[in-house]
């Protein structure tokens, strides 16, 4: 990518042009009648610094800061800006989800294979924040008899939807 320049008045410690591509063919020689008040910046865009993505989140360049001396460079840094309450409600949300989707790949392969449909179901309510849905629908499934004849199978059930409800009713704290 090619480098971009400011346009720098020491005069007025202001940019007078910001993205510009260097002034002239060779990309090195100053151009021929250019004030000396006039200093050119290389741009910089430092890399994103370290945050906790728990409770923080990159946020937009900030202003840049001007070295007129030896370096000539206009270095801009991204600000780290803390996550606000409903941002955290949802991260929060999403990774008590994500325990949910674990634990129900652990279960058995025989209550996953008979309710994967359910679990897609309370999945899609879930995603469109109707919460009380998605427990009325783990609620209220019956085993098959192919569950309902095995105890261990009905038990590991019975134990799923339990957890399932409990999760989806902590969703929202």
């Amino acid at each position: 990518m090619a480098k971009t320049y400011t346009v720098y008045d020491t005069d007025t410690s202001t940019a007078k042009a910001t993205g510009r591509p260097w002034p002239t063919a060779d990309g090195v020689s100053q151009p021929e009648g250019m004030p000396g008040n006039l200093v050119l910046l290389e741009e910089i865009k430092v890399a994103n610094p370290p945050y906790d993505s728990a409770t923080e989140k990159l946020g937009s360049y900030g202003a840049p800061v001007y070295d007129t001396g030896p370096a000539k460079t206009a270095t801009r840094t991204r600000e780290v800006v803390a996550l606000t309450a409903d941002e955290l409600a949802a991260a929060l949300r999403e990774s008590k989800r994500e325990t949910m989707r674990q634990n129900w790949a652990a279960l058995n392969a025989n209550v996953r294979g008979n309710y994967q449909w359910l679990f897609d179901s309370v999945q899609t309510f879930l995603d469109a924040g109707d919460d009380d849905l998605a427990v009325i629908a783990v609620e209220e499934v019956d085993p098959i008899s192919a569950i309902a004849d095995s105890p261990s199978r009905l038990s590991a059930f019975e134990a799923t939807r339990t957890q399932f409800v409990n999760a989806i009713n902590n969703l929202t704290p």
